[in-house]
Protein backbone atom coordinates (compact mmCIF):
# COMPACT_ATOMS: atom_id res chain seq x y z
CA UNK A 1 0.00 0.00 0.00
CA UNK A 2 2.66 2.53 1.07
CA UNK A 3 4.87 1.58 -1.87
CA UNK A 4 2.11 2.46 -4.37
CA UNK A 5 1.37 5.65 -2.42
CA UNK A 6 5.05 6.66 -2.47
CA UNK A 7 5.37 5.91 -6.20
CA UNK A 8 2.22 7.93 -6.87
CA UNK A 9 3.42 10.85 -4.72
CA UNK A 10 6.78 10.93 -6.46
CA UNK A 11 5.08 10.63 -9.85
CA UNK A 12 2.98 13.71 -9.13
CA UNK A 13 6.12 15.78 -8.82
CA UNK A 14 7.67 14.14 -11.87
CA UNK A 15 4.87 14.97 -14.29
CA UNK A 16 1.64 13.31 -13.13
CA UNK A 17 2.56 9.93 -14.60
CA UNK A 18 2.92 6.61 -12.83
CA UNK A 19 3.86 3.08 -13.96
CA UNK A 20 1.05 0.54 -14.29
CA UNK A 21 1.44 -3.15 -13.35
CA UNK A 22 3.05 -3.89 -16.74
CA UNK A 23 5.72 -1.16 -16.34
CA UNK A 24 4.11 1.25 -18.81
CA UNK A 25 3.46 4.84 -17.86
CA UNK A 26 -0.01 6.30 -17.82
CA UNK A 27 -1.28 9.80 -17.12
CA UNK A 28 -2.82 10.20 -13.69
CA UNK A 29 -6.00 12.24 -13.74
CA UNK A 30 -6.00 14.40 -10.65
CA UNK A 31 -9.70 13.74 -10.15
CA UNK A 32 -9.00 10.01 -9.86
CA UNK A 33 -6.69 10.47 -6.88
CA UNK A 34 -8.31 9.46 -3.61
CA UNK A 35 -6.23 11.40 -1.10
CA UNK A 36 -7.47 15.04 -1.06
CA UNK A 37 -4.06 16.57 -0.33
CA UNK A 38 -2.39 14.62 -3.13
CA UNK A 39 -5.26 15.51 -5.46
CA UNK A 40 -4.84 19.20 -4.58
CA UNK A 41 -1.09 19.05 -5.22
CA UNK A 42 -1.73 17.43 -8.60
CA UNK A 43 -4.31 20.08 -9.56
CA UNK A 44 -2.00 22.85 -8.41
CA UNK A 45 0.86 21.43 -10.47
CA UNK A 46 -1.36 21.23 -13.55
CA UNK A 47 -2.54 24.82 -13.06
CA UNK A 48 1.02 26.12 -12.77
CA UNK A 49 2.28 24.04 -15.69
CA UNK A 50 -0.59 25.13 -17.95
CA UNK A 51 -0.50 28.72 -16.59
CA UNK A 52 -4.27 28.47 -16.20
CA UNK A 53 -5.57 30.21 -13.04
CA UNK A 54 -9.09 28.82 -13.42
CA UNK A 55 -7.74 25.34 -12.71
CA UNK A 56 -6.95 26.56 -9.19
CA UNK A 57 -10.69 26.79 -8.52
CA UNK A 58 -10.80 22.97 -8.48
CA UNK A 59 -8.75 22.87 -5.29
CA UNK A 60 -10.61 21.87 -2.12
CA UNK A 61 -8.58 24.10 0.19
CA UNK A 62 -9.42 27.83 -0.11
CA UNK A 63 -6.02 29.07 1.06
CA UNK A 64 -4.30 26.70 -1.34
CA UNK A 65 -6.41 28.19 -4.17
CA UNK A 66 -4.86 31.59 -3.40
CA UNK A 67 -1.35 30.12 -3.30
CA UNK A 68 -2.05 28.38 -6.60
CA UNK A 69 -3.20 31.62 -8.23
CA UNK A 70 -0.04 33.33 -6.94
CA UNK A 71 2.21 30.70 -8.53
CA UNK A 72 0.28 30.86 -11.80
CA UNK A 73 0.68 34.65 -11.76
CA UNK A 74 4.46 34.17 -11.32
CA UNK A 75 4.59 31.83 -14.29
CA UNK A 76 2.50 34.15 -16.45
CA UNK A 77 4.26 37.27 -15.10
CA UNK A 78 0.75 38.71 -14.77
CA UNK A 79 0.36 41.57 -12.26
CA UNK A 80 -3.40 41.74 -12.89
CA UNK A 81 -3.75 38.16 -11.74
CA UNK A 82 -1.77 39.09 -8.60
CA UNK A 83 -4.13 42.02 -7.97
CA UNK A 84 -7.16 39.72 -8.27
CA UNK A 85 -6.02 37.51 -5.37
CA UNK A 86 -8.35 38.02 -2.40
CA UNK A 87 -5.90 37.34 0.43
CA UNK A 88 -3.92 40.53 1.13
CA UNK A 89 -0.89 38.50 2.22
CA UNK A 90 -0.88 36.34 -0.93
CA UNK A 91 -1.56 39.37 -3.15
CA UNK A 92 1.32 41.31 -1.58
CA UNK A 93 3.69 38.36 -1.90
CA UNK A 94 2.69 37.92 -5.52
CA UNK A 95 3.33 41.56 -6.41
CA UNK A 96 6.62 41.53 -4.47
CA UNK A 97 7.85 38.45 -6.33
CA UNK A 98 6.88 39.93 -9.71
CA UNK A 99 8.57 43.24 -8.86
CA UNK A 100 11.66 41.36 -7.76
CA UNK A 101 11.77 39.40 -11.04
CA UNK A 102 10.96 42.31 -13.35
CA UNK A 103 12.61 45.19 -11.42
CA UNK A 104 9.38 47.17 -11.82
CA UNK A 105 9.13 49.55 -8.89
CA UNK A 106 5.49 50.37 -9.75
CA UNK A 107 4.47 46.84 -8.72
CA UNK A 108 5.75 47.53 -5.20
CA UNK A 109 3.39 50.50 -4.99
CA UNK A 110 0.40 48.13 -5.25
CA UNK A 111 1.42 46.32 -2.06
CA UNK A 112 -0.78 47.13 0.93
CA UNK A 113 1.48 46.05 3.79
CA UNK A 114 3.91 48.90 4.49
CA UNK A 115 6.58 46.48 5.68
CA UNK A 116 6.33 44.28 2.56
CA UNK A 117 6.18 47.35 0.31
CA UNK A 118 9.39 48.72 1.86
CA UNK A 119 11.19 45.39 1.42
CA UNK A 120 10.02 45.26 -2.18
CA UNK A 121 11.26 48.77 -2.89
CA UNK A 122 14.65 48.01 -1.32
CA UNK A 123 15.07 44.90 -3.47
CA UNK A 124 14.13 46.78 -6.64
CA UNK A 125 16.46 49.66 -5.70
CA UNK A 126 19.29 47.20 -5.22
CA UNK A 127 18.65 45.54 -8.59
CA UNK A 128 18.21 48.76 -10.53
CA UNK A 129 20.73 50.80 -8.47
CA UNK A 130 18.21 53.62 -8.54
CA UNK A 131 18.35 55.85 -5.42
CA UNK A 132 14.94 57.33 -6.29
CA UNK A 133 13.42 53.98 -5.38
CA UNK A 134 15.08 54.17 -1.95
CA UNK A 135 13.50 57.59 -1.42
CA UNK A 136 10.04 55.95 -1.70
CA UNK A 137 10.68 53.62 1.25
CA UNK A 138 8.31 54.63 4.07
CA UNK A 139 10.31 53.55 7.13
CA UNK A 140 13.10 56.09 7.68
CA UNK A 141 15.62 53.59 9.09
CA UNK A 142 15.09 51.26 6.12
CA UNK A 143 15.27 54.21 3.73
CA UNK A 144 18.62 55.28 5.21
CA UNK A 145 19.96 51.72 5.01
CA UNK A 146 18.80 51.45 1.40
CA UNK A 147 20.63 54.67 0.53
CA UNK A 148 23.73 53.45 2.40
CA UNK A 149 23.65 50.19 0.46
CA UNK A 150 23.35 52.00 -2.87
CA UNK A 151 26.09 54.48 -2.03
CA UNK A 152 28.40 51.51 -1.44
CA UNK A 153 27.29 49.58 -4.53
CA UNK A 154 27.54 52.55 -6.85
CA UNK A 155 30.45 54.32 -5.19
CA UNK A 156 28.35 57.48 -5.11
CA UNK A 157 29.44 59.37 -1.98
CA UNK A 158 26.93 62.17 -2.57
CA UNK A 159 24.12 59.73 -1.69
CA UNK A 160 25.37 59.83 1.91
CA UNK A 161 23.96 63.36 2.21
CA UNK A 162 20.46 61.94 1.68
CA UNK A 163 20.69 59.91 4.91
CA UNK A 164 18.82 61.51 7.81
CA UNK A 165 20.02 59.47 10.79
CA UNK A 166 23.35 60.81 12.07
CA UNK A 167 25.02 57.51 12.95
CA UNK A 168 24.17 55.96 9.55
CA UNK A 169 25.26 59.18 7.81
CA UNK A 170 28.64 59.11 9.61
CA UNK A 171 29.04 55.43 8.79
CA UNK A 172 28.34 56.17 5.14
CA UNK A 173 31.00 58.88 5.03
CA UNK A 174 33.57 56.66 6.77
CA UNK A 175 33.02 53.73 4.42
CA UNK A 176 33.19 55.91 1.33
CA UNK A 177 36.64 57.40 2.10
Amino acid sequence: MWEKFTVLLISLFMGCTAPDDMGREFIVSCGELEHPHIRDLCIMRQAIKSKEPFTCQDLNNASLREVCRRFVAYEKKDPELCRSIESENQRDLCLWRLAENTSEEALCQGIESCQVKDECLIEVAEKTRDPNTCFKVGDQVKKDLCILMLSRKTGNKSLCYEISETQTLNHCHKTMI
